[in-house]
């Protein structure tokens, strides 16, 4: 099993001044947090984001520029995690997304697909549907969208 992400695993920048606050209900079980706390540490070119876990802030960066994107607050409830804040950058010299809805769909995909590991598509801005191929911006995006699991087993057999 891989290491746990830490924040000093990559090179990153903070959340800038510029950002928004949304919020989401979203829960999770204890298993689910194991799997959220754990990050997710880059291993090629196409694997572009980093994300670690700290003082009870799951922190989304980008691994090529390492700019914070998203940084979402969980709290315990009993036997659930409980999202309680999300941040959103807006800083347009790093980010150039404004559209909230988007966001929100893009950070519940990196959490699904890449720490969860479930089958989950990575969405598409709405004022970009139509002008854009979908593969391409997902690539852009997300890269090659690889969950940790999927990482460790391309580890594995890479030196096995």
């Amino acid at each position: 099993m891989r290491d746990q992400a830490r924040k000093d695993s990559w090179k990153i920048l903070p959340l800038p001044d510029q950002h928004i606050a949304l919020s989401a209900d979203w829960t999770f079980s204890e298993s689910e947090f194991g799997k959220l706390s754990r990050g997710l540490v880059p291993e090629i070119m196409e694997d572009k984001w980093f994300i670690f876990y700290e003082a009870g802030w799951l922190n989304f960066h980008r691994s090529w520029s390492g700019v914070c994107i998203y940084r979402m607050k969980l709290e315990q409830q009993n036997d659930r995690y409980e999202t309680k804040q999300i941040l959103v950058n807006r800083a347009p010299d790093q980010y150039s997304c404004v559209d909230d809805a988007y966001d929100l769909q893009l950070l519940r995909h990196l959490i699904d697909r890449l720490l969860l590991g479930r089958n989950s598509s990575a969405p598409i801005p709405a004022s970009l549907e139509g002008t854009v191929d979908p593969a391409i911006y997902r690539h852009h995006v997300v890269g090659y969208d690889r969950s940790n699991d999927e990482i460790e087993q391309d580890s594995g057999s890479a030196s096995g």
